[in-house]
């Protein structure tokens, strides 16, 4: 159900065991996610098998931009904060300088 939001709905355990198979298919349908409470306390959850499938996706995401950034990390460990902006500053100035050249090119006449 791309492009449609799901509702959380809050369910103590003992109504979501009593209702199992309401929940289930409401789950299902992609219509619900349901937090199940014991004793008011969140302990579960239970989703449609496409958000978990959406979850592990995002969290796959989430690990490769990790690396990235463990990564980029270690390319700067020796330099200081001020380097660092100093370098990010430069390549920002010669990417918008570059783009400059580029429009300027598309505008000049032929």
């Amino acid at each position: 159900m791309r492009g449609h939001e799901a509702v959380t709905q809050t369910v103590a355990a003992s109504e979501a065991k009593r209702n199992w198979s309401k929940v289930i298919n409401r789950a299902f349908s992609g219509e619900v996610r349901f937090v199940v409470e014991k004793h008011g306390t969140p302990v579960a959850g239970i989703v449609s098998a496409n958000d978990i499938e959406r979850l592990a996706d995002l969290d796959a995401e989430w690990a490769r931009g990790d690396e990235i950034f463990t990564r980029f990390g270690r390319a700067f460990r020796d330099q200081t904060v001020e380097q660092i902006e100093e370098a990010v500053a430069q390549a920002v100035a010669e990417v918008r300088a570059e783009n400059r050249r580029r429009a300027e090119r598309q505008l000049a006449p032929e």
